[in-house]
């Protein structure tokens, strides 16, 4: 993660405020997995679920995890991550219980970006076992580890996700020219079809939650990252954002936007745009046509890594706002209010997703 030297610090009261809050979080049926640095003397990240007022914080697995995003199953079940040890990239799933921990895969290079099918019944991930070189590709296996298959066979391959209807992958590589676009194929690897134009990269899809459309980032006129949309079958592309301020890093491009996450009902999209004046990032909320785009959060360095509550009530994000502290678990209502620190822990704790009940 960036760091940045902040010189003058403007806490914005809404943001800071924890009276007036008519939440009551606990009554909220699910709870709140994220990773923390909790280790004593050390960097590395720790897997951890806690209730939704931010109470009863625990650790569910003692393996240390690679700093992504754990990744719930559709029945909010179990839970897949990704660790490092010895050397080697583990791919796990557990329970949300924290028992049942089994191995699904391994591989040298990476092994990770894990996807569950929407039966639960298996999933997708990007590997490249390689000691050197390689190519990174997509693999899909059964949630207990058995028949591991490798889907796709050339260039280098990431981010697979699965069609709501379970009859399609989606994915992002390079294309023949050298850019990244967005790729469909079935389910056994055959049928591979370029979605997005091959003259502009494009990355980080995300599948509407009915499967009709996909939300993604790509480049404007002057290389910012934008946020775009396509339909599932190709058609319709269009750029939702568009705006972006001079990049502080000379020769590099603008700041943008990223991060676009659907909400439940798909009328929505979160997102981050990474153009504030210091160059630190800031939650904002769309129609997901691109209308009506509003500013959620307003921090002093980072809040990023939106995900919604089942219900579409609520956002769960990470800042670091507070003085004195590394990034935080906060909560707010899907309309920027009532902006809560759920975690208050001296060492980073980033990534929530929300876990029903």
């Amino acid at each position: 993660m960036k760091k940045y030297t902040v010189v003058l610090i403007l806490l914005i009261s809404a943001c800071t405020k924890n009276t007036a809050h008519h939440v009551q979080l606990a009554d909220i049926p699910g709870d709140i997995l994220f990773i923390s640095r909790r280790t004593p003397n050390s960097a590395d990240w720790s897997l951890f679920i806690m209730n939704m007022d931010g109470s009863n914080q625990r650790l569910l697995v003692n393996n240390f995890v690679r700093c992504n995003p754990p990744v719930l199953s559709n029945n909010g079940n179990r839970i897949a991550f990704t660790t490092y040890e010895n050397n080697i990239y583990h791919l796990y799933v557990i329970g949300k219980d924290g028992q049942n921990l089994i191995l699904l895969s391994t591989g040298k290079q990476y092994c990770g970006s894990p996807a569950w099918s929407p039966d639960d019944t298996k999933l997708l991930f990007t590997k490249n076992d390689s000691p050197s070189g390689g190519t990174f590709d997509i693999y899909s296996v059964n949630s207990n580890g058995s028949n591991e298959v490798k889907l796709t066979t050339q260039d280098d391959n990431f981010s697979p996700q699965w069609f709501p209807d379970g009859n399609k992958i989606l994915f992002s590589a390079f294309n023949s020219i050298g850019n990244s676009g967005l790729y469909t194929m079935n389910v056994n690897g055959s049928d591979r079809h370029l979605l997005t134009p091959p003259v502009k990269s494009f990355g980080n899809p995300h599948i509407s939650p009915d499967g009709t459309k996909i939300a993604m980032v790509g480049p404007d006129q002057g290389n910012a990252a934008q946020i775009f949309v396509i339909n599932s079958n190709g058609s319709g592309l269009k750029q939702l954002t568009s705006v972006s301020t001079p990049s502080n890093f000379p020769g590099s491009p603008p700041n943008g936007n990223g991060e676009p996450t659907w909400s439940p009902d798909g009328t929505k999209i979160a997102y981050v745009f990474y153009g504030n004046d210091n160059g630190t990032p800031d939650i904002f909320v769309m129609n997901s046509n691109g209308l009506n785009q509003k500013r959620l959060t307003n921090g002093p360095i980072r809040d990023e890594s939106p995900c919604w509550t089942k219900d579409g009530n609520y956002i769960l994000f990470s800042s670091n706002r507070q003085l004195n502290m590394s990034s935080e678990i906060y909560i707010m209502k899907a309309n920027g209010e009532s902006q809560r620190a759920l975690t208050n822990y001296i060492a980073d704790d980033i990534f929530p997703v929300f876990v029903p009940r």
